[in-house]
């Protein structure tokens, strides 16, 4: 079988796509400390990193479509600043909490995404 390359894409002769590493050529900003951070729509696709509880703070009203990687890289868990109309969903709560505890060392993706015209931010990875 006969492979071609386009910009970073490798197709089999008959155009099925095999790999890409067009993605992994994009660096993500980090912010290496969340002291006094309160997310909004500029953190948007962002790495942050924390070792102090309840930073950064999430605010209630984070856009649709918002996403960020969080990082703890203290030794001790680190509980998020508690919400009051919004909720955080994850796979070990699926009924909703108004705040989530990430253990040390842990990591969580996050995401904003309406659902029957409730925000929701729903989180992946290191959560209790």
């Amino acid at each position: 079988m006969k492979l071609k390359i386009f910009k970073n894409l490798v197709f089999l002769a008959f155009g099925l796509i095999l790999s890409s590493n067009v993605f992994s050529q994009q660096l993500r900003p980090v912010v290496k400390d969340a002291m006094g951070i309160r997310l909004d729509e500029t953190f948007s696709g962002k790495i942050i990193c924390s070792q102090n509880e309840t930073e950064p703070k999430f605010s209630e009203n984070l856009p649709e479509g918002f996403n960020l990687t969080l990082i703890n890289y203290s030794n001790f868990p680190n509980k998020s600043n508690t919400l009051s109309s919004n909720m955080f969903f994850s796979k070990t709560f699926g009924d909703g909490r108004s705040s989530f505890t990430m253990p040390p060392n842990g990591v969580v993706y996050i995401n904003v995404v309406i659902v029957n015209g409730k925000k929701r931010i729903y989180l992946l990875g290191d959560v209790n």
